[in-house]
């Protein structure tokens, strides 16, 4: 029942995703080209960071010129078993989306597309799909890391209060000790005084 349950949300989460990427057109060399554009709900800084890690994976070398990430001549076998060229972009949406596009090229100006290659096409969408896990891993990172640096500012602040607790509670004990031999010092005179008082005739 929960292997169902688990697999009828990811076939949703899937669907839903396959539905977020659309073709669009992305400026290669000073002429548009056929990509494909998925927008997501991380930043550019996290989205470009599980770029660079996805490739890293696979793996393929890659560069960047002029705004766009390049692995040229590579093969990437979730695509296609034949070696090309791949352009990506990553850019913002808004303050705190961005989105991430893809153009395919078999070489000089022979690019993908949807009615020309299909099969790649949608092999293609699938990899922008499977790329989300990366950018999902690095936000749960620099969450961990936000809250480990707020815990250990609190630690801080909290050794500190413990400290000048401790510190109240020596000076304290210490006043208390001086208190009580105070105390028993004028207790002492006292009953000195009382003594002499008694032995004085009257």
């Amino acid at each position: 029942m929960k292997k169902q349950l688990f697999l009828f949300i990811f076939s949703g989460f899937c669907l839903t995703s396959f539905s977020q990427v659309r073709e669009d057109r992305m400026l290669i060399d000073k002429t548009e080209r056929s990509a494909l554009r998925l927008e997501t709900d991380y930043n550019t800084k996290i989205l470009s960071s599980a770029l660079s890690d996805k490739l890293k994976s696979i793996p393929v070398k890659s560069g960047s010129s002029k705004g766009l990430v390049t692995a040229m001549g590579v093969k990437i076998v979730e695509i296609s078993p034949e070696l090309m060229d791949f352009y990506f972009k990553v850019e913002p949406v808004g303050k705190t989306r961005s989105a991430i596009l893809l153009s395919i090229s078999k070489g000089y100006t022979n690019f993908l597309t949807a009615d020309g290659n299909p099969e790649a096409w949608e092999n293609a969408k699938s990899f922008l799909i499977n790329f989300l896990p990366f950018a999902e891993n690095l936000k749960l990172k620099e969450e961990a890391a936000e809250k480990a640096k707020e815990l250990k500012k609190l630690e801080n602040s909290y050794n500190k209060s413990v400290s000048a607790y401790k510190k109240q509670e020596e000076a304290l004990s210490k006043a208390r000790k001086e208190m009580e031999s105070a105390q028993k010092i004028m207790n002492d005179l006292k009953a000195e005084i009382e003594s002499i008082e008694r032995r004085i005739k009257r």
